[in-house]
């Protein structure tokens, strides 16, 4: 939440490591938090764009001081958050989840953000339609395949093998 370009009810660290798109360790003053961007969903590290959103992430925040909105846990014990940073000679803070989206780094993870009051999520949501019918990031391929998807094993990998009838497919 923003009030004049600045968060509210947030607590701050410094951005110690960019795991991938959409996972951050922060230094806190006491300790390390795994952050999990909240509502958002980037592509795996051996899926196609995943190593771009990582490094669009890192080009963000990496080693920048933030601010984050703490929502809940999920299931691997990571904070989720909506993340903010100020730019370099700025004076209102971003949402760096949004702007994942925007830059075409991360899909809106509508399954995870019922949470969000309706006006982010409408934000959120004019937001990719505005990267894809852009053709921005990874909207560029003609059929990006979700991460949920790619993790729940239902797309064929690249350099995987799938064995169909008695034919095998590569």
């Amino acid at each position: 939440m923003q009030n004049h370009g600045q968060p509210i009810a947030c607590k701050g660290g410094r951005v110690y490591r960019v795991i991938d798109g959409d996972t951050v360790v922060v230094q806190t003053t006491w300790r390390r938090v795994t952050l999990r961007l909240d509502s958002i969903d980037c592509p795996e590290h051996d899926q196609y764009w995943g190593d771009t959103a990582r490094y669009g992430l890192t080009k963000l925040i990496g080693g920048r001081s933030i601010r984050f909105e703490e929502h809940t846990e999920d299931e691997y014990g990571r904070t989720l958050a909506t993340v903010f940073v100020r730019p370099e000679g700025q004076r209102n803070w971003i949402n760096v989840n949004a702007r994942m989206v925007t830059l075409g780094h991360a899909w809106v993870y509508r399954q995870h953000y019922s949470h969000l009051p309706i006006v982010r999520q409408t934000e959120l949501d004019n937001l990719e339609r505005w990267a894809r019918l852009n053709n921005i990031g990874l909207w560029k391929d003609a059929n990006p395949v979700p991460p949920w998807e790619w993790r729940s094993g239902a797309v064929l990998k690249p350099g995987s093998v799938a064995v169909i009838g008695q034919m095998r497919v590569h």
